[in-house]
């Protein structure tokens, strides 16, 4: 998967006959402790959510993040899985020199 970092721009498309109530981004599984955010309105027909990954919850690493879009009869469809490694150590380059 990609490396990422930051607050990262997380798009999902979803349709259905009876309408989209919601599209809910889950990380690594779709469990209530893992969900990262919900969209209700899409913007130019995109639900789209920004993640913010500096919080320190989130363990660098890994991490497979899910969308789960609900229709109007409150029926679930789910995305594949869309892998990630999430970077967030600090970067310190060492600059060696001599001031006079």
């Amino acid at each position: 998967g990609s490396f990422v970092r930051g607050t990262i721009d997380i798009q999902a498309n979803a349709s259905d006959p009876s309408g989209i109530r919601r599209v809910d981004f889950y990380r690594d599984s779709v469990d209530p402790d893992h969900l990262i955010g919900s969209v209700s309105e899409p913007i130019s027909g995109v639900y789209e959510f920004f993640w913010e990954t500096l919080s320190g919850q989130i363990q660098d690493g890994r991490h497979d993040l899910i969308a789960v879009a609900t229709n109007g009869e409150n029926g679930q469809l789910f995305s594949a899985p869309v892998g990630v490694t999430l970077d967030n150590t600090e970067t310190r380059i060492p600059i060696a020199s001599s001031l006079r």
